[in-house]
């Protein structure tokens, strides 16, 4: 991979990440895991607080497809916690929030609106470096 080659980490953290949605979305969750897994790390070394967000979302549909609905919710609200100009729900693709949409809904629906917005809110509450943190220690 030429990015990898140069050293272009910018360069390699997006295209891991997509390549992750692409793998989830056909099923694949252990390897899916594992690239959300090294495009975070990415993100994290360049500061790339859209790229965190988008991160944290791919972390959240991953424990929503493993049926782990609480850590969905904390991780959906953690990618909120990221600053509204780097990533906003308005700035999705419109199949990316199709997909957004649809993976909130069925997190919702498990736990209910109370137990929803609780979860959603102690994502909130933590930092930008303890949602990294959570999402990267418990992607099992």
């Amino acid at each position: 991979m030429i990015f990898q080659e140069s050293g272009d980490k910018r360069g390699r953290a997006w295209p891991i990440y997509h390549l992750g949605q692409v793998v989830f979305a056909q099923g694949d969750l252990p390897n899916a895991r594992d690239l959300f897994k090294e495009g975070m790390t990415l993100f994290q070394e360049l500061n790339d607080k859209s790229g965190i967000a988008f991160g944290l979302d791919g972390f959240a549909k991953m424990a929503c497809a493993e049926k782990k609905m609480e850590r969905a919710a904390r991780l959906f609200g953690a990618a909120e916690i990221v600053p509204e100009a780097a990533r906003s729900p308005r700035n999705f693709w419109p199949v990316d929030r199709a997909d957004y949409d649809r993976h909130i809904a069925a997190v919702r629906a498990s736990l209910g609106e109370e137990a929803f917005a609780a979860a959603q809110a102690h994502g909130r509450a933590l930092t930008m470096e303890q949602a990294i943190a959570y999402a990267l220690e418990n992607a099992s």
